[in-house]
Order: structure tokens, then sequence, then C-alpha cells
């Protein structure tokens, strides 16, 4: 890329990448090779010119052969490429659609092949879609967004067994807390999620009211840890009365009928904490409100923060909406699964805990919004 596009002169080095570059000239200087290098700071440690000019230092390779191999991927894996396998939830919901954009986006930088089935939406269909591309080929690595616990863990087991590297998201393979032998579990802190969107509405809403409460499948952790939220927000806003918590499997229908059902049942909702699929949400609650001439009327608040919830919010159709960073999980079961299968990173966590933002007003939004359109894959 030309940096004096615009008429701007050519940018020099930003002082993060001359820190950088000093890092790894003191570790050249030091003796550490190449590898240990990588492994030390990760691959980020190569991907800027003047740290490139360091690191061939301690390799014998030029500085252009250097670059050549950061640009297409070749020093995160060593000239081999990795053969991984993504069971998705469901293309039904966006929001998986977004893991594997980022998985394959984030893959094709660290020599990842990716191949992705559709899990249908369903423990049935997905516990056959996952059997059958297991036994298709031989994978190094295995990403799985399940539908349901235990659902996948006869076949997850299989493959660890055959020495594949699986990565748990979202939701747990096996039961509740069990470690199948998973490489690691990306998950986010659930309650806290369940506990800020909650709060949120609450007190927009001033503190008292009612509120109805959706979730995605039973028993799953990622639901519970949201229950768990959602029930010490109640305890802090005891004015604040729940009138149901239902359960829809992250489904439009589920939603839509449940929500058609309550405009009619309950005259007052003041707070709607939806942490299920956005589009449930969208399709669900707020557009029963809008059909019974309830708009604006009840404050609602959505998971996941999709590039179209955080749409809602600037349009004023919602009142907030948390990110459940599908675009984090495709990227760090890339990035990680790459990096162990190569040996630059072998100290993975167990658990690897994303962050989670409450997008609550306008300029959140915006922000969240800008950062995940048009092929960004930022948050």
């Amino acid at each position: 890329m030309d940096d004096s596009v615009g008429g701007t002169e050519p940018k020099g080095p930003s002082d993060f990448e001359l820190a950088r570059r000093d890092e790894v000239g003191f570790l050249v200087n030091k003796g550490m090779s190449r590898r240990g290098i990588l492994k030390r700071m990760g691959i980020t440690a190569v991907m800027t010119p003047p740290v490139v000019a360091a690191l061939s230092a301690c390799t014998g390779d030029s500085k252009s052969d250097v670059a050549a191999k950061a640009s297409s991927g070749a020093l995160a894996g060593n000239g081999k490429t990795i053969k991984a396998l993504e069971v998705s939830f469901g293309d039904v919901i966006p929001w998986c659609v977004q893991i594997t954009d980022s998985m394959r986006f984030w893959g094709n930088m660290f020599g990842v092949e990716l191949t992705h089935v559709d899990g249908g939406a369903t423990p049935d269909s997905q516990v056959k879609a996952f059997e059958e591309a297991a036994n298709r080929d031989d994978w190094d690595l295995i990403a799985v967004t399940p539908v349901a616990p235990n659902s996948l863990a006869a076949i997850a087991k299989q493959q660890i067994d055959k020495g594949v590297q699986v990565i748990q998201q979202a939701v747990d393979i096996g039961k509740p807390g069990e470690d199948i032998g998973y490489l690691t579990f990306i998950q986010q802190d659930y309650e806290e999620v369940g506990y800020s969107l909650a709060s949120d509405l609450f007190t927009k809403a001033g503190g008292s009211g009612t509120c109805i409460v959706t979730q995605g499948v039973a028993g799953a952790s990622n639901v519970v840890g949201r229950s768990k939220g959602v029930a010490r927000a109640l305890e802090q806003f005891p004015d604040m009365e729940l009138l149901t918590e239902a359960f829809t499997d992250y489904s439009d229908a589920e939603s839509k009928r449940l929500w058609d059902s309550y405009v009619q049942k309950y005259p007052e909702i003041s707070c709607a904490v939806e942490l299920t699929a956005g589009t449930a949400a969208l399709n669900g609650a707020l557009a029963a409100l809008k059909s019974a001439g309830r708009e604006g009327k009840t404050l609602i608040g959505t998971n996941n923060a999709e590039d179209f919830a955080c749409q809602a919010v600037i349009d004023g159709d919602i009142s907030a909406t948390i990110r459940h960073s599908s675009n984090l999980l495709g990227m760090w079961a890339a990035v990680i699964g790459a990096q162990y299968l190569n040996g630059t990173n072998t100290d993975i966590p167990k658990d690897s805990w994303m962050p989670s933002q409450l997008v609550s007003n306008v300029t959140q939004a915006e922000s969240m919004l800008a950062l995940q359109q048009n092929g960004l894959n930022l948050v």
C-alpha cells in the first residue's frame, strides 16, 4: 500500500513498532532463535518492517524473504498447511456466519485451510454433520460451537484420541464443566453479560417495573451464566418484577410465538432482556410490540451486538445490546490453534476469556458497527 495516498507524506514507524523492534533486537543479541522469539512475542512480532529487519538478523533470511513469509503466513505455519474443520451452530443465525468468516479471514494469514460445516441449529442435525465431516478427512484442528451441551462429546473424544486439537466455543462440548480433552474453551464471563445488560435496562427504566427474560438453550453453561447475571441484577433492583423467563433455542419462530403471547397476556412490560440470537430478539420482542401498538413502551436489550442490532440502537428501536463477539471466537480459534500446532505458542490457557462490550447509546453503537462492517473483524 502507498503511504503517500492523498498527498500526505509517507509515515515512519510508530513508537509501538519501534518498541517492538527494540525488543526483538534485544532478544536477538541474547542469542534467542527466531522460533523462540515468535513463541514469546507471537506472530505480530514480524508483521511490521522495522521488526522484520531486526528479526532477519537471527534467521539468515533476507529482509524481503522474512517479510514475504510473514505476509503469507509461512512464519506462523512453518510452511505447513493446517487442516481445520469448523462445526457451526447453524448458518441460519448471522452471528454464526460471522464466526466462520472471521475464522477463514484470520486462518488465511496463519496457514489454516478451513472446511466449514453447517450444524443446522438443532442437536440432531449438528451431530450428523459433525460425524460425517469428522470421518471424511484427517484433521489437525477442529473448532466446535455446540447447539446443546454433551451432544457432540463422543465424536469430539474420538478425534481428540486421534491427536486432533479440538477447540470448544461458547458452549460445552461435554457436560457443563467437563474437560473432555479440548485445547481451550473460548468463552465469556456469561454471568457478567447477563448482569450488565439487565442492570442497564433496569436503570434506564428508573429501577422499577416489570421485565421478561428470554434465553437460548436450557442447560448450556452460557445460558446458565447469563441467567445468574440477570438474577443478580434483579436482587439489586427489588422493585423490578420478573414476569417470566423462557427459552427460545435461538429460534426466530419460537421467539415470535412467545412474544405474540406476552403482549396479549401482560398489559405492561417495562423491560425485555433478550439474551438470545439478535434476529430472534428483533423478530420476536420488537416485532410483537410494534404489532400491538406498544412500540417504544418497552426497553429492549439484546445479546450479540451484531451490525443490525447496533443499527437498531442507532435507530432507537432497542435500548442496548451487548457484544458476544463471533469475530473474536473465529479469530482466536484460528490463531490459537495455528500457533499451538506450529509450536510458536504452546502455553495455551484451558479457558480463553473474551471481553464483552455493552452498547448502550448511539455513540457506542456507531463505533461497534463501524468495526465489524466492510470486512473488518475487530470486535
